[in-house]
């Protein structure tokens, strides 16, 4: 899935679910809305998200069932090429647990 401007939807498809999701372009606020609705206790979505913007570009991750409560802010600093964000569903449209799972890391 790309994300050339504005938002990006996940709907998880399965108990367990991974999404990549691709930043491009220049607009400097990026938001990515995950789904929740039916989705059992502990499930987990694991979001890789591959940076091909300019730094200080904002990612926001929300919450699509709380009325687009932000779960998680993270913005682009230096020259990291992508990071790993885990979250864990809490089973009444929600997420008990939202973590950076591998933090942003450099360009080689």
């Amino acid at each position: 899935q790309t994300n050339n401007t504005g938002n990006s939807v996940v709907s998880p498809t399965a108990v367990v679910h991974t999404e990549q999701i691709t930043i491009t372009g220049l607009a400097t606020v990026r938001n990515i809305l995950v789904s929740t609705v039916g989705l059992p206790q502990g499930s987990r979505i694991d979001l890789a998200i591959v940076f091909n913007c300019a730094n200080g570009t904002t990612i926001n991750i929300y919450n699509t069932t709380t009325s687009g409560s932000i779960l998680f802010t993270f913005i682009r600093a230096g020259d990291e090429q992508n990071a790993l964000f885990r979250l864990v569903a809490n089973g009444s449209g929600g997420f008990v647990d939202v973590e950076q799972v591998i933090p942003a890391f450099p360009v080689l």
